[in-house]
């Protein structure tokens, strides 16, 4: 029987993969010589507009609404991920596969089918090979959260 609830191991694995898409975005920001902020602050810009990637400075109106963005969107995708995984003990190498597979599924949906206006908005500042460093940051979150909350 699983000992961890559906809904902790979705908080778990959502929570694990924001955590690891943001440290990407800071990083990969900052490598492009923007502010590490921007790459947070871009995904406000649902709410702002474009000029939500300009913002260099970290504040409550972009950081925090653009990382409370990106973590929601995470654990809707840790909804798939988890219910794709099944219940019960989940071998490393298949937590990964799963989250690979499920980030590329993210990415697609993101980038192909969501209006403009409702993507991370990750292009205003990072270039494509980035973005896809981002995504696989965000796979291997998800994989180590669902391994640590299934672990007996």
């Amino acid at each position: 029987m699983e000992k961890t609830p559906f809904a902790c191991r979705v908080a778990a694995s959502g929570s694990f993969g924001s955590l690891t898409a943001t440290a990407a975005l800071l990083g990969l920001a900052k490598i492009a010589g923007k502010s590490p902020w921007q790459a947070i602050n871009t995904t406000s810009h649902w709410a702002w507009g474009e000029e939500a990637a300009e913002v260099p400075r970290a504040d409550l109106e972009h950081t925090a609404l653009g990382y409370g963005t990106n973590h929601a969107a995470t654990l809707f995708w840790a909804l798939f991920y988890e219910k794709a995984l099944g219940k019960g003990p989940v071998p490393p190498a298949r937590a990964l596969a799963v989250a690979i597979g499920m980030s590329a599924v993210a990415a697609i949906v993101d980038y192909r089918f969501t209006p403009k206006r409702f993507t991370p908005g990750w292009e205003f500042v990072l270039d494509k090979r980035a973005m896809t460093a981002v995504y696989a940051a965000m796979a291997l979150g998800m994989a180590g959260g669902t391994l640590w909350a299934r672990k007996e």
